[in-house]
């Protein structure tokens, strides 16, 4: 990210800082809106309630908490089963882990609520790559595929895996003139309520 901004040298003056998402270094109520992106799909549920209070905690009343992650059941590959991708996330998160938390993107509205945020909207988003796949498409799903593939293989789940083993096969599926792999991307946005004032009575 520092990187990033030394290279933009129209970009506003922004500070980059390396923090955990469970303890940011931050005062309570220092942001008018915070962003998370890509991340709680990484946390177990009791880490993900964690990281919503503390997005809350360094948020002022009446800002805004904003999450963007992963849904994984809008997710598939082509030339493939259709299914190939969903059935394998669906058979994994039989057991707590990293499949399961990809499936659990089209209910975070429910957890900015259960977090305390209010008037939590929520928008979910397709993308899609059709071939020619961009090179840094091609070397990211070709290796999210291949992970996939070797777990499935190694768990024994069903589904022919073995086309996307090797990520630099140059007869992969994503390499196919049909090539094609899409992902939902959900939006959830909450407001951080105002405290109730001293004597209020409103429920």
């Amino acid at each position: 990210a520092a990187g990033r901004l030394r290279g933009r040298p129209d970009a506003p003056p922004l500070v980059a800082r390396r923090a955990g998402l469970l303890d940011l270094p931050y005062a309570d109520g220092m942001f008018d809106a915070v962003w998370c992106a890509n991340t709680t799909q990484y946390l177990d549920d009791a880490e993900l309630a964690g990281a919503l209070a503390e997005l809350r905690r360094v948020t002022r009343p009446g800002g805004l908490v904003a999450v963007k992650d992963v849904d994984g059941s809008l997710s598939t590959v082509r030339p493939a089963d259709p299914f190939l991708i969903t059935d394998f996330l669906r058979a994994s998160a039989a057991s707590p882990g990293y499949a399961r938390q990809l499936l659990r993107g089209r209910d975070l509205y429910r957890w900015l609520r259960a977090a305390g945020l209010t008037a939590v909207r929520q928008r979910t988003i397709l993308m899609e790559h059709h071939a020619p796949l961009t090179p840094a498409a091609l070397r990211f799903y070709a290796n999210a595929c291949a992970r996939f593939a070797r777990q499935a293989r190694d768990e024994g789940i069903a589904g022919n895996w073995a086309p996307f083993l090797d990520p630099d096969d140059p007869a992969g599926p994503l390499r196919d003139p049909d090539g094609y792999v899409s992902e939902g991307n959900v939006i959830a946005v909450g407001t951080v309520p105002f405290a109730p004032m001293d004597g209020d009575e409103t429920p």
